[in-house]
């Protein structure tokens, strides 16, 4: 149980983090084919135990460290978004390495990646805060999309290779959905509500997302695999923070924390191979 509950938590951290995959995290876990079985099968009693004990050790990691991001976002914007690029780019070379070969990259995928991130970021709501105190009302289509929104953060959890909070991140819904789980334990109705509607979607994620990645990477590999490949280099390009003036310090330090993410994933990476 307590194995489980850990696993889980690295799992939510990694959730919460762009550019770290938490399928990665479930691979190098050793866990994965478990994980898949387990949605895939739900009605066996021992795959839902061991389903809810995952769920409340990723649901501790997120609460926990969205509590840090939002404190690095208050002081630390540039820095943290550049940190958060280092981890993508290294990720996508890993993303390369691991899942497809350079050679059977299906072009006409990789540009339709690269576009439909590209169309995604220009038709997505503007970002209005970093940190939220004041949150949104709830209204119908505020749920609905919530529940859309999760089972996006659902099928991507599954995937080795690419973050869910990335893909937040391009449609800047990323910042309040972290300050929705940083505030959780408020039990403010206007936070509860909707961390439910969008937990309802995210069990939906997990569920057909295993169930259609599965379909996919038979049937369609190279396609899949190159059409995420577009979608994971052109949010690097859009993460890219502008109209900021960039003094020394903030360049300087900024490409430390670009660093240090390029560490974190060449970190995790060895930690697989030795596993």
């Amino acid at each position: 149980m307590i194995k489980n509950f850990i696993s889980g938590a690295l799992i939510g951290i990694a959730n919460i983090i762009p550019g770290v995959s938490g399928g990665t995290i479930i691979v190098l876990l050793g866990i994965f084919d478990k994980t898949i079985e387990s949605i895939s099968n739900f009605k066996k009693k021992q795959n839902v135990i061991f389903l809810i004990q995952l769920g409340l050790g990723i649901f501790f990691g997120l609460v926990f460290f969205s509590k840090i991001l939002e404190i690095l976002f208050k002081s630390f914007y540039v820095q943290t978004m550049f940190w958060f690029i280092g981890m993508i780019v290294v990720s996508i070379i890993y993303f390369l390495k691991e899942q497809i070969n350079i050679k059977k990259i299906n072009k006409i995928f990789l540009i339709l990646g690269l576009i439909t991130m590209f169309i995604i970021f220009l038709i997505a709501p503007e970002k209005k805060e970093l940190v939220y105190t004041i949150f949104p009302s709830i209204t119908f289509l505020r749920l609905l999309g919530l529940i859309f929104l999760g089972i996006c953060l659902g099928v991507f959890t599954i995937f080795p290779g690419i973050s869910g909070s990335m893909m937040m991140l391009v449609i800047n819904q990323y910042y309040l959905l972290k300050s929705y789980m940083a505030n959780i334990l408020s039990f403010k109705l206007e936070i509860i509500i909707p961390i439910i509607f969008l937990g309802f979607g995210l069990v939906l994620g997990f569920y057909f997302g295993a169930k259609l990645i599965n379909y996919l990477l038979k049937k369609y590999k190279y396609q899949t695999l190159s059409y995420i490949v577009g979608l994971i280099i052109m949010s690097i390009i859009l993460l890219v923070p502008t109209n900021v003036n960039y003094t020394l310090f903030i360049s300087i330090t900024s490409l430390i924390t670009f660093l240090i993410g390029i560490a974190l994933i060449l970190f995790i990476s060895k930690i697989k191979k030795a596993n």
